[in-house]
């Protein structure tokens, strides 16, 4: 396993820390839905500053790119510069919530739009400005995900899907999936982590 993908899997437990601190000192909300996807990429780049060094991250959130198939654009959660690495981060999140929506549990809706982002994620190539712009050797394409698991089946079926990869677009085959648990009172909030082995730019 590379030492960048070690280094997310480290970002991702260090993202947890840091969110249950947040909770501990000030929550303006109500309830348990995992992290809002928004706070979850904020978190996740400062928990990335806080391993790598702050000036080692150069990150951007809401980035305009290509879609493909529609022929307009898209945005992107993040795009994340490692520069010592000199690798680039292509971002997704997803809050994978209990309950339903018209009829469908919020969960498969949620799986549903990551198997969509995962091949969204694979259609962004070095032409594009997120990518050319960097000047980087590898591109890694990362899903995080949060979810409250409780044992409702629609959950505990989500979470299973992550694990065996069944939540992604095929062309993540081989992907490398991880998680953290939290070691406070949130017993069910789980932070997911999905990379892609990286496309090494010729």
């Amino acid at each position: 396993m590379s030492s960048v993908v070690k280094l997310l899997e480290r970002a991702v437990i260090k993202c947890h820390e840091i969110h249950e601190h947040r909770m501990s000192e000030y929550f303006p909300g109500k309830g348990n839905g995992g992290i809002h996807e928004f706070n979850h990429v904020l978190t996740f780049i400062e928990a990335l500053q806080n391993l790598s060094g702050y000036d080692n991250v150069v990150a951007w959130t809401e980035v305009q790119c290509l879609h493909k198939k529609r022929k307009r654009s898209a945005r992107l959660d993040a795009a994340i510069k490692l520069k010592n690495e000199n690798i680039i981060i292509l971002l997704e999140a997803k809050r994978i919530r209990q309950g339903k929506t018209r009829g469908s549990f919020n969960s498969s809706i949620a799986i549903k739009s990551i198997r969509n982002d995962t091949k969204r994620l694979i259609e962004i190539d070095e032409s594009e400005p997120v990518v050319s712009a960097s000047k980087t050797n590898a591109i890694y394409r990362v899903i995080l995900a949060s979810m409250w698991l409780s044992d409702d089946r629609n959950m505990q079926e989500a979470y299973e899907k992550w694990k065996s990869h069944d939540a992604f677009d095929i062309n993540w085959k081989g992907c490398v999936v991880s998680e953290s648990v939290s070691k406070s009172t949130e017993k069910h909030l789980k932070l997911l982590l999905a990379v892609k082995i990286p496309h090494i730019k010729s």
